[in-house]
């Protein structure tokens, strides 16, 4: 009876050990996130959430820092999840209808200089990053026209792991023309600065008086467990690409999800470092505390143990 009582003890300070450096590897891996959203209105196994545009513009390249943290006062666990519409990189169309685009709402500050030569140097600045997958460019101009415009953004830093910041990046030639709605689709584009250098030749100067900005909608697909309280984490440069098991069985998931919303935007990085500091030292000081004396627990258990046998 003491050896399964002791044996019992045993197993109790591994999994202790184990749950508080579990808990502490998590905490580690969160407290390199930037930026956090709540995640509220969480109903059943499976729901959807839509990626707001800031996310989409401060994520890094392909969306691979992004993370799914539930919290308890037990432990903290990490949700599976994938991204439609980037399913067709696996081969399927699961959710053909987030495909379409939505308007992006966000005021520029838009300026047209002349140059001696009449090119038209066309400055659009964002208040924030944004990121844009449809640009329509506007202007008052009264006549009939036809000009190439040659155009670059201002990089993210995160767009690629070589990319600076203030570096540039061409755009492919517009042509802009008084008989179309001048609209033009890319990729993805994520900046806070497009630059516009049109020529006008012996023409009166075109300026660009207003803009239109559009973004394919985005959606995480996750399955989550009851009993924590959820959050979006992302902003995480040394991060890699998240390999769940749920690719691999998409054809399990039911084709219609509860639609989960995001609260409470935070800038984690925002917060006092000193005071930071002063509180993840002091978290880890007790943890420390605590694995030691489990272990020491442990160590004197087996070793009575061992006495006895």
């Amino acid at each position: 009876m003491k050896v399964k009582k002791n044996n019992e003890i045993v197993f109790l300070c591994v999994s202790l050990i184990s749950i508080f450096c579990g808990n502490t590897i998590l905490k580690a891996d969160i407290d390199h996130f930037q930026y956090r959203y709540e995640i509220k209105n969480i109903e059943d196994t499976w729901n959807k959430i839509k990626i707001p545009n800031i996310v989409l513009a401060t994520s890094e390249y392909d969306l691979k820092d992004i993370r799914i943290y539930g919290v308890s006062d037990r432990d903290s666990i990490e949700i599976p999840y994938f991204t439609s519409p980037k399913l067709k990189n696996f081969g399927t169309d699961f959710f053909p209808e987030d495909d379409s685009l939505e308007k992006i709402s966000v005021i520029p500050n838009i300026s047209n200089e002349i140059s001696s030569s009449n090119e038209t140097t066309v400055v659009i600045e964002f208040p924030e990053k944004i990121s844009f997958s449809k640009l329509t460019l506007k202007t008052d101009y009264k006549y009939d026209y036809q000009r190439t415009a040659y155009a670059k953004y201002r990089a993210a830093s995160n767009l690629k792991a070589k990319t600076n910041e203030n570096e540039y990046l061409n755009i492919r030639s517009m042509s802009l023309n008084s008989d179309s709605n001048n609209t033009f689709c890319y990729e993805n584009i994520r900046t806070d600065q497009l630059v516009l250098e049109i020529a006008n030749h012996d023409n009166q100067p075109l300026k660009i008086t207003d803009i239109e900005l559009s973004e394919k909608k985005y959606y995480l697909i996750g399955r989550f467990e009851p009993g924590y309280k959820y959050y979006l984490y992302w902003g995480n440069k040394t991060i890699y690409t998240p390999k769940y098991d749920i690719l691999n069985f998409l054809d399990k998931v039911p084709k219609v999800q509860h639609i989960a919303e995001l609260k409470a935007f935070e800038d984690i990085k925002l917060v006092d470092d000193t005071q930071s500091d002063i509180e993840s030292n002091e978290e880890k000081t007790i943890l420390w505390v605590v694995i030691g004396l489990l272990a020491f627990g442990l160590v004197f258990f087996t070793i009575k143990l061992l006495k006895k046998d």
